[in-house]
């Protein structure tokens, strides 16, 4: 059994506005194998010390070290949460809060102490992540599948949930001879498709997840239509889901995800080709830095695996290379996508291969700088 709590644009935003005298970002692999957790925790306490180690070359006050140091350690020694565990842990920790994540995609170990949190690798849990909800639904049966990038498929259900349309319908019970047959037969697939929209409703209204619909026609396009789901797909997968595995129903929603994926990044390519006359996009960290600064970006770009660690000019947007060494120096692309965000911009993370221009960043801008 696995267990995920990935953080929404919300948690991102507000992560994303945090500043303290001391920002811990801690990543790691762990494992949803509970016997296996041991060198995880090991691992753990590694990044601990040298969060702790880094912060106190930097000079920071005694007491709000231990204070720090105090809620680390408690995730650290807490059993109950080591046991239930994904395919890896983000915590995020000033001495005045704590914030952990469990994640299933695979991150590399990683520490950062500064004065704000590192959020990027959080990014690649939230953007393309190969994870949705797929709605396989029949006049038989009614199953919801959600699928991840590096975990097995899970069948879930919510609180009055359908089974099917006859005995959601209780058809075996009613008489519409004053109804044509042909008509009848729409009416109750609108109806149970209604029924099934509204059970559903509380899980797919309001998240990030892509939500991906399984039918055979004629009630593929019916329920499509009526479905309001947040981030539905406008693709279906236009065949009977009655005598497939949770397994097979993902192959087939991972197909269309990788379809979906490129569809995006063409289009996000197209804008960016679309901005480069009138200088109105750049691929240059110092340009996008700036106008990052200067809220001025539109669309911002950035590459999920950059390591490059640095500090910007609080008012211009300068970029330092590291010259202020380790204990200071903060990730650049991730800082630069906070003060994008904060300025309203659009932020998405990609490959480096996928970005626009194959760097580590790139952006469209508002106007041109």
């Amino acid at each position: 059994m696995f267990h995920v709590d990935i953080p929404g644009s919300r948690d991102i935003a507000r992560l994303f506005g945090i500043k303290s005298d001391a920002c811990v970002s801690l990543y790691l692999a762990t494992t949803p194998v509970t016997s296996e957790t041991a060198g995880s925790r090991i691992e753990f306490s590694n990044l601990i010390r040298d969060a702790m180690s880094r912060l106190e070359t930097r000079g920071l006050d005694k007491r709000r070290l231990w204070q720090l140091h105090e809620l680390l350690a408690e995730v650290q020694e807490n059993e109950v949460f080591w046991r239930y565990q994904a395919n890896s842990l983000a915590v995020l920790a000033t001495p005045d809060e704590i914030h952990t994540f469990r994640l299933a995609n695979r991150l590399e170990s990683e520490v950062e102490a500064s004065d704000r949190f590192n959020i990027k690798p959080l990014l690649r849990a939230t953007t393309f992540d190969h994870s949705a909800y797929v709605i396989a639904i029949s006049e038989n049966s009614l199953r919801v599948v959600e699928i991840f990038a590096d975990l097995p498929p899970e069948e879930i259900r919510v609180p009055d949930q359908p089974t099917d349309m006859a005995s959601e319908l209780r058809l075996n019970d009613r008489n519409d001879s004053s109804i044509n047959s042909g008509d009848l037969h729409k009416f109750n697939l609108t109806k149970y498709a209604r029924r099934v929209d509204a059970a559903l409703a509380p899980l797919l209204q309001h998240g990030d997840v892509p939500v991906i619909v399984m039918a055979a026609q004629p009630i593929a396009s019916i329920f499509h239509n009526l479905c309001r789901a947040q981030n539905l797909l406008p693709q279906i997968l236009s065949h009977s889901p009655d005598r497939l595995s949770p397994g097979e129903i993902a192959a087939e929603a991972r197909k269309l995800l990788d379809v979906h994926y490129q569809s995006v990044v063409a289009g996000h390519r197209e804008h960016y080709q679309g901005r480069l006359h009138n200088r109105r996009a750049s691929d240059m960290l110092e340009e996008v830095a700036r106008g990052a600064t200067q809220g001025a970006i539109e669309t911002l770009y950035i590459n999920i695996d950059s390591d490059l660690k640095g500090t910007l000019d609080e008012q211009t947007g300068a970029v330092d290379y590291g010259t202020a060494g380790p204990a200071v120096a903060y990730s650049l692309v991730g800082e630069v996508t906070r003060r994008a965000l904060a300025a309203g911009a659009k932020v998405v993370a990609l490959r480096r291969n996928d970005l626009p221009a194959g760097a580590d960043v790139a952006a469209t801008f508002r106007f041109p700088i």
